[in-house]
């Protein structure tokens, strides 16, 4: 593709992140389904249920965004690469989750055993919120 070909952005778009089988159900929201294993594995405190909660309740402000504004405002490259971002901090949110519970069930869910991914997912919990709000500007 030539510089004057419209399309070549597209090869300049990172590679999407698959996510594993493993988080792509029960719905069809990979970060829903990422919070959902959090919730039920009863391995976070009230105060990473809220960051998690508000991080679900950002993700669907970004949805809505997306299909509001952004669909009928930005241009598709815009579009694009607001959803590889988003994609991304997902991508983010399930490999902190998996560091922190693979250690806490492996250490028999001791709390302290896990101490520093559990600063880690909350960080990235926290970044990927703000990560989500970010991206709703219309700049």
């Amino acid at each position: 593709m030539t510089e004057s070909d419209p399309w070549s952005w597209l090869e300049r778009m990172p590679a999407p992140w698959s996510a594993p089988e493993s988080v792509r159900k029960p719905t069809a929201s990979v970060l829903t389904n990422i919070v959902i294993a959090m919730l039920s594995s009863e391995m976070l405190g009230n105060d990473l249920i809220e960051i998690a909660g508000e991080l679900q309740a950002e993700h669907a402000r970004f949805n809505r965004w997306m299909g509001s504004f952004a669909k009928s405002s930005l241009s598709l490259e815009a579009t694009f690469h607001r959803n590889a971002a988003a994609n991304d901090a997902v991508r983010r949110v399930y490999e902190a989750w998996i560091s922190y519970s693979s250690l806490f069930e492996e250490g028999q869910r001791k709390v302290w055993v896990a101490v520093s991914e559990r600063q880690v997912l909350e960080v990235v919990l926290i970044e990927a919120k703000a990560s989500l709000a970010s991206l709703q500007s219309t700049v």
